[in-house]
């Protein structure tokens, strides 16, 4: 299947394989392993875009952990129900359908010849009025959904990355207006996305952050616009993390008033000297996750994209 993928990778530069290893392959792939299969995995693993070495044996991160990951990880999952049975399928399918994350699954997969592979539309197809995919408001809709669901309270390290993706896209001019006034604010929420105006990551921030405040609090104004921004940079924090295959930090990314102390822990990491982040940054990698980032020239020499 790993292959057929890669295979698949080759006539879309916008396709990106994402393996989960456990500790044994992982050691096999850096000793090297002489065995047919153990090269075939070695040359998949180092063709992927990223790999990240799971927690445990099968016995210690149980079914349930394993689908979670996926879940939050991916942008279109593969299930070979063939291989995996009709009960394994039904219990997969009931943890997609509680996590409330909205993630394409394709079922039924005889062999691997046979998956129709047709990458998801990225958020510039979501932004085309002219795609079939174009709906701002079901994402608004599942963007909601997902927060109610997980009581307004989202942890940095297990955000999907579908959510972490739409939320960063890139918003019109002067949208911040729409928190300076109660009535701003009540219009925003009326505000219909279009093309060049779209409004997403505003409005999920919007909805938490005034559900969020008691009644009595003000969700207008200079704070509400310093909150958003600072949302915003955490959001390319878990970005630009998970981009280097390095640990998200754990925090309540929908915690507001812990923003400031965060914000500024960060900062203070960020001035950490050079050599102390490499050290830190392999360590971490070494247990927890590996960003496979390749080269233009090792891209050429295997015949895939990015």
């Amino acid at each position: 299947m790993a292959s057929h993928l890669l295979e698949c990778r080759a006539g879309d530069s916008r396709m990106e394989i994402y393996l989960m290893l456990s500790s044994r392959q992982w050691s096999n792939y850096i000793s090297g392993v002489a065995s047919d299969r153990g090269e075939e995995c070695c040359r998949i693993i180092a063709a992927a875009d990223h790999c990240e070495i799971l927690p445990g044996s099968k016995v210690i991160l149980s079914q349930s952990a394993l689908f979670q990951l996926f879940i939050e990880r991916c942008d279109l999952i593969i299930f070979n129900e063939h291989r995996a049975g009709r009960e394994e399928t039904d219990m997969f399918d009931t943890q997609v359908q509680e996590s409330g994350v909205p993630i394409p699954v394709q079922y039924r997969l005889g062999a691997p010849g046979y998956a129709a592979i047709s990458y998801p539309p990225d958020r510039r197809e979501y932004l085309d009025s002219q795609s079939v995919y174009y709906d701002p408001a079901a994402e608004y809709g599942q963007s909601t959904s997902y927060i109610r669901r997980n009581g307004f309270s989202i942890q940095s390290d297990r955000l999907p990355m579908i959510f972490l993706r739409k939320w960063l896209a890139e918003l019109p001019t002067r949208c911040y207006r729409y928190l300076m006034s109660p009535e701003d604010l009540s219009a925003l929420f009326f505000t219909k996305d279009m093309p060049n105006r779209d409004c997403l990551s505003l409005k999920a921030f919007a909805f938490a952050y005034t559900t969020r405040r008691g009644k009595k609090e003000v969700a207008y104004g200079n704070e509400a616009i310093n909150r958003f921004m600072q949302f915003r940079e955490l959001l390319e924090r878990i970005a630009a993390k998970r981009e280097e295959g390095e640990p998200v930090e754990p925090f309540d990314l929908l915690d507001f008033g812990a923003y400031d102390e965060l914000i500024k822990t960060f900062a203070i990491d960020g001035r950490t000297q050079p050599s102390e982040r490499s050290e830190t940054a392999s360590e971490a990698n070494a247990q927890d996750s590996i960003h496979k980032g390749r080269t233009a020239e090792n891209r050429s020499a295997d015949g895939c994209g990015e």
